[in-house]
């Protein structure tokens, strides 16, 4: 068995753990194990994983309100739901927790609105691709 660690941007880890055509997926983020049919270095799929779930920490101006901010996140091609929690108010700024969930989410265009919004992302604290 193998044990591939997948991260941010495509990014791979392997353990050698080996077992006869198996390999073992980790979903870093979460720890969601999940089985997969593997052939030499390359995953056997019909269907290529997409982005379905981000859990992001982001950093905005009072304006636009939490409201606002969310409506426009799901806008974004992909999307189907978002949510957004105020973790913490300073003077000019807003600590917000924005999960975003939808089929094959495009992040690109959620950074780009994100940005316009004069919001940035601090980090992305989870991260799932389905099939």
């Amino acid at each position: 068995m193998r044990l591939r660690l997948f991260g941010a941007y495509g990014y791979e880890f392997s353990i050698g753990l080996y077992a006869r055509g198996k390999g073992v997926r980790v979903n870093v983020f979460n720890l969601a194990l999940e089985s997969h049919l593997w052939i030499g270095e390359k995953r056997v799929s019909k269907r290529p994983l997409t982005l379905s779930r981000l859990v992001l920490d982001i950093l905005k101006p009072h304006v636009p309100d939490l409201i606002d901010f969310c409506r426009e996140v799901s806008s974004v091609k992909g999307v189907k739901r978002v949510s957004g929690v105020v973790v913490e108010v300073d003077v000019e700024t807003d600590s917000v927790k924005v999960t975003v969930e939808g089929k094959n989410i495009s992040y690109e265009e959620l950074e780009s609105r994100v940005k316009n919004m004069g919001a940035a992302i601090h980090s992305v604290d989870e991260v799932v691709f389905e099939e």
